[in-house]
């Protein structure tokens, strides 16, 4: 009976293993810290950043300030307020956006109002008062151009002070069909070979039945006698 209970003990440490290692809350800590979404539709340029804004602010104060940046918003309102222009500024000045080498301008941007950064440095202070690693709130960033003619090549660069960003490009397909016809889309996984939800879905499944064994092992074991 030790020898079923232990077996089965150690398939079912190493399942939880697995399904802890292919959880997607364990995976999501690898995500970069800035996101961008960049779409192309006709005649018209979006992109969509969403970043920590007090790690960004942070990232620009550089030390200047002897107290942290969310609690800078709450002590000197007035330099909170003169970083918060400064990081609209480099958002517009940093960012290079071109297509087929050519030098694209922005016809729009879009930045969080210093009032709703302001609560976000707020509530980052009683975050961390709680929790020295917590993070700042995620805001959105967003720049827009006018498309001109067909482009077939697309640049884009992003402050630096963003630091490290994941990218991900979106442009509509779209097919012109006849009256009458039909148009066919085949729909693919992204994900590569594994769907990670019916993966952990399957290892819970075995880490049931590896708990039912052992119980039932216990359970026989216990109604012999010697």
């Amino acid at each position: 009976m030790s020898t079923v209970v232990s077996r089965a003990g150690i398939f079912a440490s190493l399942v939880a293993f697995l399904c802890l290692a292919l959880s997607p809350d364990l995976r999501a800590h690898t995500l970069q810290s800035t996101t961008a979404k960049v779409t192309l539709r006709e005649s018209h340029l979006k992109v969509e950043v969403q970043t920590d804004i007090i790690a960004w602010l942070q990232a620009l104060d550089g030390g200047a300030h002897k107290v942290p940046v969310e609690r800078l918003a709450l002590v000197d309102p007035e330099a909170f307020a003169g970083l918060v222009t400064e990081a609209k500024e480099r958002l517009v000045k940093e960012t290079q956006l071109s297509l087929d080498s050519r030098k694209l301008a922005l016809a729009a941007v879009h930045f969080p109002s210093l009032e709703l950064i302001t609560k976000a440095a707020q509530t980052c202070v009683m975050a961390r008062a709680l929790d020295a690693k917590a993070k700042g709130e995620h805001m959105l960033l967003g720049l827009e151009a006018r498309l001109l003619g067909q482009p077939e090549r697309l640049s884009i660069q992003l402050p630096a002070s963003l630091g490290e960003t994941s990218l991900a490009f979106v442009e509509p397909k779209h097919e012109v069909i006849a009256a009458g016809q039909s148009a066919h889309y085949e729909l693919g996984r992204e994900d590569g070979l594994f769907d990670l939800p019916w993966v952990i879905t399957g290892l819970l499944a075995l880490l049931l039945i590896g708990v039912l064994t052992s119980y039932r092992g216990r359970t026989s074991g216990s109604g012999r006698v010697g």
